[in-house]
């Protein structure tokens, strides 16, 4: 909860790598924000079927063992609970951003990112309640 008694937003995060996993959940959560992570797109669908409030905003990385980001988006897209979820792709893909055009509810940040950078994405994608 906030401040204000209002829940906090969700984030999933989707990341093959365990530090950047580890690195962005923590500056989720240091933001306030309830951070969930899953290392492959199959894990993340997983969590969303049995999960009780659906995420408020879901980073995804694009290349990634088992199931891509863009397999793991199209699947999300085929579950109507999840039709407007705004998505973040976070990618070393020179072409993160081309490949986010196009696609709806998508914005893209490019690896290495920059933190103020991140968090103003997920501050306009997933407003934090005051």
């Amino acid at each position: 909860m906030t401040a204000g008694g209002a829940p906090r937003p969700t984030i999933l995060i989707i990341e093959d790598d365990e530090t950047i996993r580890e690195t962005l959940t923590q500056i989720l959560e240091d933001e306030g924000y309830v951070a969930v992570a899953a290392a492959d797109g199959r894990l993340a669908l997983s969590y969303l079927e049995t999960c009780e409030t659906a995420p408020n905003l879901i980073m995804l990385d694009l290349m990634m063992p088992t199931m891509s980001g863009l397999e793991f988006h199209a699947e999300l897209r085929r579950d109507a609970r999840y039709g407007t979820t705004p998505v973040l792709l976070v990618s070393a893909d020179a072409t993160v951003s081309e490949k986010a055009r196009g696609i709806a509810h998508v914005a893209a940040l490019k690896k290495p990112f920059d933190v103020d950078m991140l968090l103003a994405t997920v501050g306009k994608l997933c407003p934090r309640a005051t």
